[in-house]
């Protein structure tokens, strides 16, 4: 009777470990190669649309000053407004390894982001924009977790 049932745990310990590797994706892949056609002042938010999507969040600071307005608040000041509104656009990408063993387990997750981020003028012309291309930082978990499909930039290297 010992004998089966430490035959059964062993199958059963046998049957529940493993090893799995994954991918994870959230939010819109980013056409990185659109921004080099992006001119301050000129690209309008049509294009920035047209480009990459509907961004993930929109900001309009002067919906602040509306709102203090009709609640008659006191007025915050115009002059500390510097971009009329914000696009921002947010994708993520990484790698899961998980480790099951009888006494022991492992799990390893390496997720980065790419965050692009447009400033707009009154005009709706870009004032400003500014990319952090984290993805190509992602580890490579063994040959069937894919790597980059682009290299490492320079300012992420250091």
């Amino acid at each position: 009777m010992k004998t089966r049932c430490l035959i059964l745990g062993m199958g059963l310990n046998f049957l529940l470990m493993g090893c799995f590797v994954g991918r994870v994706y959230e939010g819109a892949e980013l056409n990185l190669k659109k921004t080099e056609e992006i001119v301050q002042g000129k690209t309008n938010k049509d294009e920035i649309i047209s480009w990459f999507g509907p961004p993930k969040t929109f900001t309009r600071p002067i919906l602040i000053e509306e709102v203090a307005e009709s609640l008659r608040l006191a007025q915050p000041q115009k002059e500390g407004t510097i971009f009329h509104e914000v696009f921002t656009y947010e994708y993520k990408r990484g790698n899961v390894f998980i480790l099951l063993l009888f006494l022991y387990n492992y799990v390893e997750l390496d997720i980065k982001s790419d965050y692009l981020v447009f400033f707009f003028n009154e005009k709706g012309t870009v004032e400003n924009w500014s990319l952090a291309d984290d993805i190509a930082l992602i580890r490579k978990l063994g040959f069937l977790s894919g790597s980059p499909d682009r290299p490492v930039s320079e300012e992420n290297k250091k």
